[in-house]
């Protein structure tokens, strides 16, 4: 079992004053490690310690033996011992000085390495945007008041609460996961119950009704324009499940077997034991716009369409991805204005409207789900919210059907 001592490292003194560093002496089958202390004493103060029973002499010796025996605790609960077990509890909190951007930092490099990189942009604008309000700031300034005049701040230039979330959701990760590494205590965690509670938002609808999709549909764009493949592949994600941007670029042909498209979402293929495979399927539509925009060889491990290829780096595919999207809601946007639309149409409201549509056709919330590929049935119905309110107003005329 290792072993503890109290200890004054008299063969190093200080120049200027000719003290000596305390601190405690960890020692494991015959490996020492010196944990320090905030004392430096000389060799004569360290030895008065435990002979001269003085006010001052007592509150040092108190601080020092406090941390022997913290140590001799953690020692006892360890077994086996290890130094990496020993230091994640015995350095508990010694981050609580360190500053939020290093967590976040360090978040960022741990998603980027594991190609997370929409999880990586997404923690570095969040890091943006707290370090201009909180510069510099340690976890022991992030406090649960510090975190309301922060969303009173972004709420007072303009952003929404909805945005205050999602830049608040990375700090929390980044303070369970200070937790988790014993960096911190969980006593420092500003958020939960009775403290900060992070805002969820409005959830607002971004679904368009089935006569609008059908106005999507009978558009007519000018033959083999950058307008009508915008068009068209809105149509066929909203037909394929609702498919999202990044993974209808990597569909491949073989993906496409009996008349079905299956795949399996990237945003959730780490993030379980079992990735749940989506299928969606091909009709004569979703062939048509194949046939029209797709790449010529349909070989099983070809891309279906052309927007990205085989040997491109993980950042490389997200820059093309993020670009091509830009490029389909530019074009989309100038489609749902010129039909008049009564929202914005995005590559993401091919998502809602997939899931909408089929919630006012009766379908069941469980197949939903089945559908776009949640991993519970819960996440579905936060998705889709409450009822809208042509959904009320046409309830509400059943009362009187009399």
């Amino acid at each position: 079992m290792a072993t503890t001592k109290i200890f004054i490292d008299e063969y190093h003194p200080r120049k200027k004053d000719g003290k000596c560093a305390v601190s405690i002496r960890i020692t494991h089958e015959g490996k020492k490690k010196y944990y320090p202390t905030p004392y430096v004493l000389s060799v004569d103060e360290f030895d008065s310690l435990f002979n001269n029973e003085t006010r001052k002499n007592k509150e040092i010796k108190f601080t020092l033996q406090a941390f022997e025996i913290k140590a001799n605790g953690i020692i006892q609960k360890l077994n086996p011992f290890t130094w990496e077990s020993f230091e994640k509890q015995y350095l508990s909190n010694q981050a609580a000085r360190d500053t939020i951007k290093q967590g976040f930092e360090d978040f960022i490099n741990i998603k980027t390495q594991s190609d997370k990189l929409g999880t990586a942009d997404s923690y570095t604008c969040a890091m943006s945007s707290l370090n201009k309000f909180f510069p510099d700031a340690t976890y022991a300034d992030i406090t649960p008041n510090k975190l309301k005049e922060y969303e009173k701040w972004m709420l007072s230039n303009g952003k929404s609460i909805t945005t205050v979330g999602i830049y608040l959701r990375p700090l929390k990760a980044v303070f369970n996961n200070a937790i988790r590494e014993g960096l911190i205590e969980n006593s420092m965690m500003p958020f939960g119950r009775g403290k900060y509670i992070t805002p969820k938002g409005n959830n607002k609808k971004k679904a368009l009704l089935l006569s609008d999709i059908k106005k999507i549909f009978e558009y007519e764009a000018i033959s083999g324009s950058s307008e009508e493949m915008a068009k068209d592949l809105w149509i066929f994600m909203y037909l394929t499940n609702g498919i999202n941007i990044k993974d209808l670029c990597l569909l491949k042909y073989g993906n496409i077997q009996d008349n079905m498209i299956s795949f399996v979402r990237e945003k959730t293929k780490n993030t379980s034991m079992t990735p749940k495979i989506i299928k969606a399927s091909v009709n004569e539509t979703t062939n048509l716009i194949i046939e029209k925009w797709g790449n010529t060889n349909k070989s099983t491990d070809n891309f279906i369409f052309p927007i990205l290829e085989e040997g491109l780096t993980s950042i490389r595919k997200r820059q093309l991805i993020k670009q091509f999207n830009r490029v389909v809601n530019n074009y989309t946007k100038r489609i749902a204005e010129n039909l008049k639309l009564p929202i914005t149409l995005t590559t993401y409201t091919a998502r809602h409207s997939f899931a909408t549509a089929l919630k006012r056709a009766g379908i069941s919330m469980e197949m939903i789900s089945e559908m776009l590929g949640h991993e519970s049935y819960d996440t579905t119905i936060n998705y889709l919210g409450g009822f809208e309110d042509i959904s009320i107003i046409e309830a509400a005329k059943k009362l009187t059907n009399f």
